[in-house]
């Protein structure tokens, strides 16, 4: 979605505003997931998110090595920051399976592991 403001002023000084939302919707259907991140305070790579165009819906689980689910989310926004209940997940290799629904009502389930360095 974009926003569009126009603001109009006259030689008067009076002014006026208008705002006009745009959906842009793409045939791209698109998942980047990464396979690594950094969740140590520097603001860079901080968290586990992702990439998506052509998403409709989006639910997903980390596990821990031993199969434990440390985390599961459903929403298009969704992020891991590293944490489970409220505490630093250790480093290591965390194993996702991340379901989609695209704008073509195809549902995939894509799998694969990211690593977590602290």
């Amino acid at each position: 979605e974009y926003v569009l403001k126009l603001v109009c002023e006259n030689e008067q000084g009076c002014k006026d505003s208008t705002e006009k939302t745009f959906v842009v919707f793409t045939d791209k259907v698109e998942l980047i997931i990464p396979n690594v991140f950094t969740p140590n305070g520097d603001n860079v790579n901080d968290i586990f998110t992702f990439e998506v165009s052509g998403i409709k819906t989006m639910a997903g689980k980390i596990f821990n090595r031993w199969g434990q689910l440390v985390y599961e989310w459903d929403a298009l926004q969704a992020f891991w920051d590293g944490t489970v209940n409220d505490k630093d997940a250790p480093a290591g290799v965390y194993y996702y399976i991340v379901e989609t629904v695209d704008i073509f009502d195809e549902a995939k389930d894509n799998k694969g592991t990211v690593t977590l360095i602290r």
